[in-house]
């Protein structure tokens, strides 16, 4: 049995089941259980009651809230950890962190991993990032085609639309459906074109796929409404020679030929 600085006694089970929920909501006010009491339990009591790991961790939350209350000019914390630490010279711009668990390297000012020697207004901060790496994976992904049959994953520079895959499905480069003969080429209403400007049909589906992407991106996170990316995809896109893979993916590449075939077993012909 354990009890508070008045006397309430209690097992130590429900001190801790207590405590662990106290820490959960953050705070570090740890009052006896009996109703008008109030009177906190002591650390030592506490230890008695917590498991190692939970009791280290309180320790911990206590430091710090002790650090930031004393108002230390100069003191630095870790953005990755718990840790701290006075750094008089403000030309010193890298935190070296000393926690074993994390020993990163961070940039005092932006809190951004370190970066030196770029300025910390030259750093894509995280939500850039994600917003950057969704937008470049969806005009990837408008770029490439799969094969009906195998899903294997391909572009072309150029040669004919009607391509073959080595799993023996055809199918057109334009509209990505399957096809049997050429038939479905021609300049009736209705077919495709045999041969086409590759260049500029995946310039129309890179800018079409960025206006969608950026769209929906932003409706799923209104906060980066605005947000003007340091990496924009859009500046690739400009390119008149833009292919996928300028952007994420590493898709087979084949130069479309009726008068050849490819030897990659792989490939398409």
């Amino acid at each position: 049995m354990l009890s508070c600085p008045e006397g309430h006694l209690f097992c130590s089970e429900c001190i801790r089941r207590s405590s662990e929920e106290i820490l959960g909501l953050a705070k570090l006010d740890f009052p006896c259980l009996q109703a008008g009491c109030g009177s906190p339990f002591t650390l030592s009591t506490l230890q008695k009651a917590l498991k190692p790991k939970t009791f280290d961790l309180l320790l911990r939350k206590i430091q710090e809230t002790e650090i930031e209350q004393a108002g230390l000019d100069d003191l630095v914390k870790c953005p990755f950890c718990t840790f701290a630490t006075i750094m008089p010279n403000p030309e010193d711009k890298v935190l070296y962190c000393k926690n074993p668990d994390c020993l990163r390297e961070s940039c005092r000012l932006c809190q951004e991993p370190n970066h030196i020697p770029l300025r910390c207004e030259e750093v894509e901060k995280q939500g850039e990032t994600d917003m950057r790496t969704f937008i470049e994976m969806r005009v990837s992904e408008a770029m490439l085609r799969t094969c009906w049959s195998c899903k294997k994953r391909f572009y072309k520079t150029e040669g004919c639309n009607k391509m073959t895959c080595s799993c023996g499905a055809s199918m057109c480069y334009v509209c990505r459906k399957p096809v049997n003969d050429y038939e479905h080429f021609g300049g009736r209403k209705g077919q495709c074109p045999q041969s086409s400007n590759e260049a500029q049909l995946h310039q129309q589906e890179m800018e079409k796929a960025l206006i969608e992407a950026k769209a929906k991106y932003q409706m799923e996170h209104p906060e980066t409404a605005g947000l003007k990316l340091k990496h924009d995809p859009e500046l690739i896109i400009a390119k008149s020679d833009s292919q996928p893979k300028d952007f994420l993916f590493n898709p087979h590449h084949y130069e479309n030929s009726d008068s050849s075939t490819d030897s990659d077993e792989d490939g398409y012909y």
